[in-house]
């Protein structure tokens, strides 16, 4: 449903209104205006083609793709407008029964063309609102609504991506800058077509792509008709295991990432941010610059393979990461759990060696990261699925993450239907909290009626595991030098199972930290485990 489709419809309802004696033109902004989709009456007519006795065959689960959602001034068979039209647009000049010839009542399409894209994508958005509450009732339901062309606001509306790339080994790395600077422009959720737009992929450029996107705000895969199939199935082992393994990954940290996006809604932070974003006073050139790598959230680095194996300059092979250490900073590996000792220099590249199976990817230490590890086919089955919380303490043996909870479907939180909850871990008492969060988190952002309060909803999920990381060999208080194996978790006067173990559950997967088994604690719920020594 892109632009030509618009223009057409706004074609006909001119002619419709026409046919009554008053033009469409000039009643809402002249003959020679914009289409004038920023005017409550006409988005108001386009929102409403999306109710279900108009848009026949939809459903209130379907949503909309706004593909080239602009006039099209390109070089290319399909011509909307030629590229020096010009348009009025003021809503106080398109009251004047006569146009001016010049001056400020016009504009040259160019500065109007991204306008356009972005009105229109909040149109059908709002129309997918409109049917969603109609359908479903007050809470209504979270319209989604994709789209190629933004403008200044579009972060309001729904997820964005870069447009129509190519199946090449620069085309994947160039989309890593691309998303970090649309995230620091406003654009939180975007992403890139994983595997390239135009072109063929071969299997290695395929699941290197599968292994990066994962970690993107927005995540699909997206081909260009006439290019080849390319499911991962049909690229045979061993790159199918591979990509089913990134994809499972990217199920696991959707509660991490879910909470991010919270965080991006209430005090606009990017999802996918560059190393200078969290470290904004570090000297070193190199991290500074460093577009190769970047955060999700604050407590994941993601240093994708970003080169073929048999490229000539070895870079297929191993790369060069940035992993800040001067304050004190330690890094687990996402899925081992193992910890990368950073370059001794503060800010000093480390070398990593790249595998086939994954992209590298660590935990920064001092964070708390909730994930689910039970496989599902959608996350609407896993809405209810139990988390796991990984607990990756700094040098001080402290850590802190936020978990965000909602239906996951409805307006429903804009009325106080969420669970936002501040968790922390101080290796000293050994004491794990979960409390409400205090500040710009624990309420939405534009109704201080809200007041973070839950109004009695309750989330149903609970956390079933808690892994803890980098835990001292000798310290202070409850946690005095001991054998791993000594360690006991109690929760009141409950006592939980706690024993050493892996991150993962994979085979050869070395014992890391202490996992504290089936606590069966509420994770919108007030608690305290402590972290004891058996004696």
């Amino acid at each position: 449903m892109g632009a030509l489709l618009f223009l057409n419809w706004i074609r006909r309802a001119r002619e419709r209104e026409r046919a009554k004696g008053a033009g469409v033109g000039e009643n809402e902004g002249g003959k020679n205006s914009l289409f004038p989709l920023g005017e409550r009456k006409t988005k108001k007519q386009w929102s409403s083609q999306f109710s279900l006795d108009k848009y026949q065959g939809s459903t209130p689960d379907l949503y909309i793709w706004n593909d080239m959602n602009e006039p099209s001034v390109f070089n290319g068979p399909e011509i909307t407008m030629p590229k020096d039209a010009r348009h009025r647009v003021s809503e106080e000049s398109s009251k004047k029964k006569a146009p001016k010839k010049g001056g400020d009542d016009f504009i040259e399409h160019r500065e109007a063309h991204n306008v356009f894209g972005a009105l229109f994508h909040a149109a059908t958005s709002q129309g997918l609102a409109d049917r969603g509450r109609a359908a479903r009732g007050s809470d209504g339901d979270r319209p989604f609504v994709l789209s190629r062309a933004f403008f200044a606001g579009s972060q309001t509306v729904g997820p964005i991506w870069t447009g129509d790339n190519t199946a090449s080994w620069p085309q994947l790395r160039v989309s890593v800058p691309m998303l970090l600077a649309l995230g620091l422009a406003g654009l939180p959720s975007s992403g890139a077509d994983v595997g390239g737009f135009f072109g063929d992929p071969d299997p290695e450029l395929l699941t290197r792509w599968y292994q990066l996107g994962i970690y993107y705000p927005f995540f699909r895969g997206h081909a260009h008709l006439d290019a080849a199939r390319r499911e991962p199935w049909l690229s045979g082992e061993p790159y199918t295991s591979r990509v089913r393994s990134a994809l499972r990954e990217r199920y696991r940290i959707l509660p991490y990432l879910y909470s991010a996006f919270r965080e991006a809604n209430v005090t606009g932070a990017p999802v996918m941010r560059p190393m200078f974003y969290e470290w904004p006073g570090e000297k070193d050139v190199g991290l500074a610059a460093a577009d190769d790598q970047f955060l999700v959230g604050s407590s994941l680095l993601v240093a994708p393979a970003l080169y073929p194996s048999a490229d000539p300059s070895g870079l297929g092979l191993k790369r060069s990461v940035w992993l800040p250490s001067g304050g004190g900073e330690r890094w687990f590996d996402s899925v081992s759990g193992v910890e990368e000792r950073a370059a001794a220099a503060p800010s000093r590249a480390t070398e990593v060696v790249l595998t086939d199976e994954r992209a590298p990817a660590w935990l920064r230490g001092g964070s708390v990261v909730p994930l689910r590890e039970r496989p599902r086919r959608s996350t609407a089955a896993a809405r209810r699925d139990p988390l796991t919380l990984v607990v990756a303490l700094d040098a001080s043996g402290k850590a802190c993450g936020d978990l965000y909870l909602d239906d996951g479907a409805t307006f429903a939180f804009a009325r106080g239907a969420f669970a936002s909850r501040k968790i922390c871990f101080d290796a000293r008492s050994g004491e794990l909290t979960n409390r409400a969060a205090a500040g710009p988190l624990s309420s939405p952002a534009r109704a201080a009626s809200w007041k973070g309060a839950s109004a009695g909803w309750r989330s149903g999920v609970s956390v079933n595991r808690v892994v803890v990381l980098g835990l001292p060999e000798a310290s202070s208080g409850a946690l005095a030098k001991g054998a791993p194996s000594s360690w006991r978790a109690v929760e009141g006067s409950r006592e939980i199972d706690a024993a050493p173990g892996p991150l993962t559950l994979g085979p050869g997967a070395p014992v890391v930290g202490v996992v504290i088994r089936k606590p069966e604690v509420a994770a919108d719920g007030d608690w305290t485990i402590r972290l004891v020594q058996q004696k």
